[in-house]
This record gives C-alpha cells, structure tokens and sequence, in this order.
C-alpha cells in the first residue's frame, strides 16, 4: 500500500502528542508499507533523519501568522480561523506535488488541513483524522478565556465551526477517532463516512516499568507552546492544589515536565515545593522519580499521549474525567479520577500516603498500556482500516463550500 499522510507541523522532535502520534504510527506503518509525509517546511536536518523511514518527505509553504486586522477579515469569509490558511496556494502546492503519483489512500491529519481534500486525486480514498472535536476543544478553551476582544473573536468564529466540522468530515471517504466516545459524535454528524477508532498510545519497549521510588514527588507533563489547558492546569495544580496536600504530607513535592512553559508557569518555581524543568531531553527520570502523575485539566479535548505513557511507566495516574475523556482505563483500579481541587488534595494525600495502593494501579495501567495502547498494535489497526478503504476506493468531495 502506498499512503500519502499530510500534517500540520513536522512530526519531529517528539515534544508533544500530536507529533508523537504522527510519527509512531507512521514509524510502523512504513515497516510494511510505503509513506509519503507533507508537512510545512522548513524540515531541518535531526527531523530529515528521524523521518527517514518515510519514501519520502516534501514540504509546502508554511502558513504565515496573520495580524489581528487580517484575522478580523476573515471571520466575514466561509472558513473558520483554524482552517482558512494559505488555502489557495497550499492547495496548488499540494496539486503540483501529487501530479503523476499514484496513492492507495490519502491521510489527512487534524481539522485545520481538511481543505487538501480538494487536492486528493480522483479515486484516492481519503481518510481525516480528527485527533480531537475541534468544536468541543473551542468551546471549553472559551470558558477559561478572560472576557476581551480575543475571545470574542473565537466565540464569533466557533459559530463557523461548528458548522464547518461536521460538513468537512462528510466530504471524506473515512474518518479516525482517537476514542469511541469521539467517534459516536462523528458517526452522528456524517453517517455515511466508514469511521473507527485508532487511540493515541505509547511505545511500551522504550518507556518500560519503574518501581516506586518510595517518594512524595507528584509529576505534571504537558506541552505548554500549544495548549492553553496545560498552563491553567498546571497554575491550578501548584497554587490550589499542591499547597493544600503539603499541609497534610509536609515534603510533598510537584515536578512539572513540558516544552516552552509561559511566565505564568515559570513563575511557580518560586512556590514551595515546586520546581519547573521545563522541556526535557528524556521525561523517563521524572516519571522514575514520581509517586503519581497529576493532570489536573479544564479544557481540551482527545485522549492523551502523556496519560499513556505514564501507564506504560507503570504510574499511578490522578486525573480530572476530562484528562481521562476517552480512556478505556477502569476507575479505582488502572487510573484514579478526581472531579474538583478538593478530591484532588483528597487523592493525592491518599496516593502519597500508601505506596502500596498506587504500585497496585501502576502495574494494572501498565497491562492495559501493553495490551491496549501500544504503538504497534494500533498501526495494524490502522493498516487494516486503509486496507479496507483502499480495497473500495473512494469518491472526492469538495469542501470548499463546506459549512
């Protein structure tokens, strides 16, 4: 099978779930089949090597960030924010690039690039994956907005999406979920697309066990360069949480792990007991090191890369339901859920306390890890979806009326 995949950014370094999941994936499909990656350019040389599995790897035009007048156009035009890029010219730059190839399957990741549907090839299936519902992603991202201009900029636009997601996804042949409670909501807004569900997972070989250290360290990862969520959670977890837990466990501590924290997370180094490390070469030393990983999150949306790997660590995980949304991982045994601040000072007490409960959790979510969320077994899931597809081929759809 030859599958065209075209994202967003570079999937390399792997410094946050959409990349990781891009690449894992396309790692172990590439060892059977052939993959040509579109990403925007530029493509610097450690991503040119670690993409090197692929067949081939060409870049377009990366979109150009747009001053807040341009932005204030826009929203009288069709296409929501996220979506009406360069449209045009990605458009024809995709065209020229497909001209006289031949794909099985065309692959497209996340709602922002769903206008190159336009520029599959006529008989080419062509499958979005919507790693999360944009339009439920916007909704609770508005709700931790201070009032202004900027949000009602993005109440304004979300009128578009959510009229522009459920069209774009029934101009595809097929549709990705990343869990079943997100692909019930796409088969109900376009229920003549073939949908399944492909879970964001982990590479259980290179994040394997760790015993408990026998400390009182909780750990937060989150990549802070692309989602807001993550630095109200983990203000939230430093300033209303960890100082009530330290009132009842005196050393306990908060670690947090993720790339390009903001000044409002920086300066939480100054709490006690807390500590920033920021972006880090390899999380595997924290995750050793922590009694649990704490996800106190509000907003967002999709299943997540972090949780995953922290299960694959064989760590107990303490999560908000909408940190866990998604997640086939059994409450109380494989993963613990705290509902608001004062469970989550009532767990992490309770976690920090008896190592022997959280060693228990830890090494039922890593089976689950092994069993369900390795990479491996979800790219033959994958493989088997565009088989499928490939096998019926598809008929294009224009989107660029959508919505």
């Amino acid at each position: 099978m030859r599958l065209l995949v075209a994202a967003p950014f570079v999937p390399y370094p792997l410094d946050f779930g959409g990349a990781i999941r891009i690449y894992e994936l396309l790692r172990h499909v590439a060892a059977r089949h052939e993959v040509v990656l579109l990403c925007p350019e530029p493509i610097d040389r450690a991503a040119a090597a670690a993409l090197s599995f692929c067949a081939a790897v060409e870049p377009f035009p990366a979109p150009a960030s747009r001053p807040w007048p341009e932005h204030a156009r826009r929203l009288l035009g069709p296409l929501p924010a996220s979506v009406s890029l360069t449209a045009d010219a990605l458009l024809s730059r995709v065209r020229r690039l497909l001209r006289g190839r031949r794909f099985d399957v065309a692959q497209i990741e996340f709602l922002g690039l769903a206008h190159l549907r336009d520029a599959v090839p006529d008989g080419v299936p062509a499958v979005l994956v919507e790693h999360c519902l944009a339009t439920e992603s916007r909704a609770r991202q508005l709700g931790l907005m201070p009032w202004g201009p900027r949000r009602l900029y993005y109440a304004l636009d979300s009128l578009k999406l959510r009229r522009y997601e459920p069209a774009a996804i029934r101009a595809f042949d097929g549709c990705i979920a990343v869990s079943e409670r997100d692909a019930e909501q796409i088969r109900a807004w376009a229920p003549r697309v073939r949908t399944t569900t492909v879970p964001n997972g982990v590479d259980t070989e290179f994040f394997q066990p760790a015993e408990d250290a026998g400390g009182t360290e909780l750990l937060f990862l989150g990549s802070f360069h692309l989602d807001a969520a993550n630095v109200d959670a983990a203000v939230r977890m430093a300033r209303e949480i960890l100082p009530r837990v330290r009132r009842r466990v005196a050393d306990a501590r908060l670690t947090i792990v993720g790339t390009q924290p903001p000044p409002a997370v920086t300066r939480l180094a100054g709490l006690p007991g807390v500590r920033v490390a920021g972006g880090v070469p390899d999380v595997r030393p924290y995750l050793a090191r922590a009694a649990a990983v704490a996800l106190p999150l509000r907003a967002g949306a999709g299943t997540k890369v972090r949780i995953a790997t922290a299960m694959a660590a064989q760590r107990a995980v303490l999560a908000s339901p909408l940190a866990a949304e998604g997640l086939d991982a059994v409450p109380g045994e494989e993963i613990v859920i705290a509902r608001d601040a004062a469970e989550f000072v009532e767990e992490a007490t309770a976690l920090l306390r008896d190592a022997r409960r959280r060693v228990r959790i830890g090494r039922a979510a890593r089976a689950r890890a092994v069993r369900d969320y390795d990479w491996r077994v979800l790219a033959r899931r994958l493989e088997t979806f565009h088989t499928s597809l490939a096998d019926g081929r598809g008929t294009p759809s224009a989107l660029t009326d959508a919505g």
